[in-house]
This record gives structure tokens, C-alpha cells and sequence, in this order.
């Protein structure tokens, strides 16, 4: 049996609102991950949200497929009709005056009725498919799996645990920024959602635009910063926009995180002028934290000091949410993926917890493994297919380069590059190493 799942590609406004990176193809042959790759590796545009056309290409031809006809099934990664979903307000109301509520129900609302207006459905995702790949596949042959549930999928069937409790965190996909369940072999229940705007995956992003990096893709950097700064500095601040709750929940200052999300979304679009950028975030922000640092500034002991305090925010609310999980649901092993599962400090605070007993993080936590999340739920939900007992643990799946290839890109960039093939290539390497130099190994195939 075989089953791509792919993620990206998304037509119209759900682009513009971060839903559509980090595209990517997976397959899945009688149950195992034989390829994946992003669109990024090939097409050359990082974090690229297109159709994962030459992704899905590479997938077929590592597994010997001639055609799309010869699948037995086609997964997406994200479901159109569930965006604006009525628990955004019901979760998330607490705090707002009723014009505030109104007014919010009001625009959920009619956002629902646009999307139904101008057919932002499912059948408009195959018929995408089908319009980039030339195919035709009837409604049993393709499967969208809501965003969350691929985040699942990925980090539970593919790891070695036989039950595990699962837990995604992001951005946001759909109307979901999280998601808690239980797997056990082929069946996955959910436990518990979170909906935006609580989402601490919005919260890291919104900051790292405040510290002047890129959001979706420079979050790392500031998970960087982090050590070199002074949590306390900014403590209270962030003690006071991210409270957690008795049933191990959290709850993010919803005047933060729309007043923050406004003002991204102005400097993005351009609506506000350099000298005004101060301006466009909430006056308590800027009477906390300081002035945003732009783009190119110097990074700053202040920097370093609010990534310091974000990061202990961060991870003082997951491993309070994974310390309820495990009292109430006894799982002695943990699956993560998502965004924010990215997040390797964090990881390695919840792994040197002593909470669990295992810890597995899928290699491609991003949108990316969404791709595999749904090529798996696929074969074993929509298919019914057993887990298989040789469980790939690697994340070697993408395209590998012969000497013929090599030489033709060498020769390529002859102008640019000097090159050796030394008989002593391994002591010439520990050499290299002992001095000091940076070693780059390239061999075999592609990091997913």
C-alpha cells in the first residue's frame, strides 16, 4: 500500500495568515517512510510555501513509482473548513466585555460564511492537487487530515513506543494552536484542544518580530540569545501576560497577543513608516520591554535579557502542562511535535525531567512533517493498516548525490570552489580538526 501525504501549497488568504511553509512531501510504502523531503531543497527558495511539485516527484521516483494513478491514497495536511471555528471565542472569552465578545462572534462568523461563499473546502484542496499534478483522483483516493492530527501522527507512529501520550505545539493551524491525545498502536483519542490566540507558539514568534528577527523561521536565533541573557530582568512581565491554570493549562494575555499580532501585520503590510514603528505595539509592551529592536541593530544585553525571560516562559508553561498530563494520564512515555517542538532547550528540560521515561521529538516537528503525520494517519485510519513491528528512527529520507552528480555541480562552480581528493582523507580531517577548522561531511542521502 502506498500513501503520499504532502503539506503547502495552500491557495488564496490562508497564505498570507502563515499557514502555507515549509511545504513537503512524504511517502509511506506498506508502512514505512521510504521518502520525504522539503520543496526548499529543491526549488531553492527557503521556507517555501508552494506546491511541493518537485518534492512529490522525488518521492515517486526514490520508490520507483510511475504514476499518481498507482497510489492507493493522497493525504493533505489541512483542512479549510476549520478555520474560524466557534471555541476561539467560547475558549478564549474570559476577560472580554460583551462588545467585545460580540464583536468577535460577529467576525467568526463571517468568516465561516466567507469561506463557504468562495468554496475555501476540502474539494478545493484535490482539485488543487489535481491542477499541479495533472491527475484525477476520485473522492476515496484523497484524504485531508486536520493540521493538528498530522502533528500527531507524526510523532507517535513513527516512534518506538507502542502508547504514548502525544502533545503538539505551534503557531497556529486551523483554528488549533495545540493539541494533547493518547495513542495506542493504530488509534489516536484526543484529550484536548487549544485554540488561538492562547497559543505559545504565537507568543515566541510575536516576540522574536520584536527582537527584530524573522517570524516562522528565525525563532531559533532567539532560543539562541537566551543563555546569555538574565531572566529576571523582565520576569515579571511575562509572569504577567502568560498565567498558568489549576487544570495545567495556561492562558496567554489576549490584549498582548492581538495588540502584538496588529502591529506585526501593520510593519509587515507596510502601513506603518520606520519612524513610527514604536508606535504600532501596545504602550505596555513598550513601557516593559523597551523599544523593538529593528532589523540589522545591534543585539543588546536588553535582547538577550527579554529572549532569556521568553525562554523560562516557555518552558515553565509546557512542563507545567506535562507535569498535569502524566499525573492524569500515567503515560510514562511522551511524543512532541509541532513548531515549537523545535524548541531543543525546552526538550532537553522536559527529557532531564525525570517526568517520563521516554521522550521522542519528531526530526521534522515543523509544518514540513505535517507531509509524513499524513501519510501515516492515512495508511493506518483511512486504510486500517496494522503499525509495522520495523519502525524507522532516522531522518535520512531525502534525495542522495553519486560521484556523477558531484562532479558535474564541481565543475559547475569551478570559479568558486577548490577542491582535493586526498588518498589520506580521514587523518587529513582529525588534522583539520585538531587546529581548529570547521568540517563539513557530506555523504549519503538528504536530512529530512
Amino acid at each position: 500500500m502506498k500513501v503520499l501525504g504532502y503539506n503547502g501549497g495552500l491557495g488564496g488568504y490562508p497564505q498570507k495568515f502563515g499557514a502555507g511553509h515549509d511545504s513537503a512531501a512524504a511517502l509511506v510504502v506498506d508502512g514505512q517512510a521510504v521518502a520525504a523531503c522539503e520543496e526548499e531543497r529543491l526549488n531553492r527558495e527557503k521556507h517555501s510555501g508552494k506546491f511541493p511539485r518537485l518534492a512529490i516527484a522525488y518521492c515517486l521516483k526514490e520508490a520507483g513509482v510511475g504514476s499518481i494513478a498507482e497510489l492507493d491514497l493522497v493525504t493533505y495536511f489541512y483542512s479549510l473548513p476549520l478555520m474560524f471555528r466557534k471555541e476561539i471565542l467560547t475558549q478564549n472569552q474570559e476577560g472580554l466585555t460583551r462588545l467585545e465578545k460580540f464583536s468577535a462572534s460577529s467576525i467568526l462568523r463571517t468568516m465561516r460564511s466567507y469561506n463557504k461563499l468562495v468554496g475555501y473546502t476540502n474539494e478545493r484542496s484535490r482539485l488543487e492537487f489535481e491542477r499541479h499534478t495533472v491527475a484525477r483522483l476520485g473522492d476515496k483516493k484523497y484524504v485531508v487530515i486536520p493540521h493538528h492530527l498530522c502533528h500527531v501522527a507524526s510523532a507517535f507512529y513513527d516512534s518506538p513506543y507502542d502508547s504514548a501520550l502525544c502533545v503538539t505545539l505551534d503557531g497556529a493551524g486551523e483554528s488549533t494552536c495545540s493539541m494533547v491525545a493518547e495513542a495506542k498502536d493504530t488509534s489516536i483519542k484526543v484529550l484536548r484542544e487549544v485554540f488561538v490566540p492562547n497559543s505559545l507558539g504565537l507568543l515566541y514568534g510575536m516576540m522574536t518580530s520584536y527582537l527584530g528577527f524573522q517570524i516562522d523561521s528565525d525563532e531559533y536565533k532567539v532560543m539562541g540569545l537566551a543563555p546569555y541573557g538574565d531572566r529576571g530582568t523582565v520576569r515579571d512581565f511575562f509572569s504577567s501576560i502568560l498565567t498558568r491554570r489549576n487544570d495545567g493549562g495556561y492562558q496567554l494575555d489576549q490584549r498582548f497577543i492581538l495588540g502584538m499580532a496588529i502591529a506585526h501585520n501593520r510593519l509587515k503590510m507596510r502601513i506603518a513608516m520606520p519612524r513610527d514603528e514604536e508606535r504600532v505595539y501596545p504602550p505596555f509592551v513598550l513601557e516593559a520591554l523597551g523599544p523593538p529592536r529593528k532589523p540589522g541593530e545591534v543585539i543588546t544585553q536588553r535582547h538577550m535579557d527579554i529572549a532569556a525571560a521568553l525562554q523560562e516562559s516557555l518552558e515553565g508553561a509546557v512542563l507545567h502542562l506535562l507535569e498535569h498530563l502524566r499525573r492524569r494520564t500515567g503515560h510514562r512515555y511522551l511524543c512532541m511535535a509541532g513548531g515549537v517542538a523545535l524548541n531543543s532547550t525546552m526538550n532537553g528540560k522536559i527529557a532531564r525531567s525525570g517526568l517520563f521515561e521516554g521522550v521522542w521529538v519528531h526530526p521534522a516537528a515543523h509544518d514540513a512533517g505535517t507531509s509524513l503525520g499524513a501519510a501515516l494517519f492515512g495508511y493506518h485510519n483511512v486504510l486500517h493498516r496494522p503499525r509495522s513491528v520495523q519502525r524507522q528512527h532516522h531522518c535520512y529520507l531525502g534525495p542522495e548525490y553519486g560521484p556523477h552528480e558531484i562532479d558535474a555541480a564541481l565543475a559547475q562552480f569551478s570559479d568558486k570552489i577548490t577542491y582535493q581528493r586526498p588518498d589520506d582523507l580521514l587523518p587529513m580531517i582529525a588534522r583539520a580538526l585538531a587546529e581548529g577548522k570547521v568540517v563539513g561531511w557530506y555523504r549519503g542521502r538528504m536530512e529530512w
